[in-house]
């Protein structure tokens, strides 16, 4: 079970891989695809992540778009298939935290009515090193005790640097993005990310670690079509 809770979060953490003409950093059209491939701490694939853009509309100062996520493990096994939206307006880059929550998470409230409340993680146009980036915060309460709800946030972002990545699909200028993911239900689960962004492509590599800093999982783009 940890397992699939460390695919699925790394996979939405490197969901923003690729968006859109306002925002440097994220550039894609209506049927782009692209995967992400994940590894544990030992360097072994633990899966695979695909994005396809199935809708994407153009608004006067941006746009907004659905894309399609299928998560698969090691053998090909689809374990997570979902449908997200995303926005961006005057070159800022809008993702609703409710994505980011895994599916396994969700399905602990069964059939309860829900209330999501939260803020939206966003992207700006340009990145520098030294910047702070705005953090993103999600609560799901049910409707039968404080026992079902889930928190999740993700805190202090910061860019702090510039680095050269390379990736099966070539080296790229990235900036490097640090954050912690804090999740709670009953029980709590931290996270420290690590994240790489080019400008057109967005994620091309992130890493996970403990509360104790180790490693426990990575991520690197291995498809991209535009």
């Amino acid at each position: 079970m940890k397992k699939v809770v460390h695919i699925l979060i790394i996979s939405v953490l490197t969901m923003c891989c690729s968006f859109a003409q306002c925002n440097t950093y994220y550039n894609f059209k209506e049927g782009s695809k692209w995967e992400l491939d994940t590894y544990n701490k030992k360097g072994n694939k633990t899966g695979t992540v695909k994005y396809f853009i199935k809708d994407y509309t153009a608004l006067n100062n941006g746009y907004k778009a659905i894309m399609n996520m299928i998560i698969t493990n090691k053998n090909g096994k689809q374990i997570r298939n979902g449908n997200f939206a995303a926005k961006c307006e005057n070159g800022m880059t809008y993702f609703d935290m409710e994505q980011f929550i895994p599916e396994e998470s969700l399905k602990a409230f069964g059939n309860m009515k829900l209330t999501v409340t939260g803020e939206e993680l966003l992207w700006p146009a340009t990145l520098s090193t030294g910047m702070r980036l705005k953090d993103g915060h999600i609560e799901v309460k049910g409707d039968q005790g404080f026992l079902f709800n889930l928190k999740m946030d993700i805190v202090d972002r910061k860019v702090v640097g510039k680095e050269k990545i390379t990736t099966p699909l070539g080296a790229f200028d990235c900036y490097k993005i640090t954050y912690k993911m804090k999740m709670k239900t009953i029980v709590s689960i931290e996270l420290g990310v690590t994240q790489w962004i080019a400008e057109g492509i967005g994620t091309v590599k992130a890493e996970n670690f403990n509360k104790n800093g180790k490693m426990i999982a990575y991520s690197m783009i291995s498809k991209y079509e535009m």
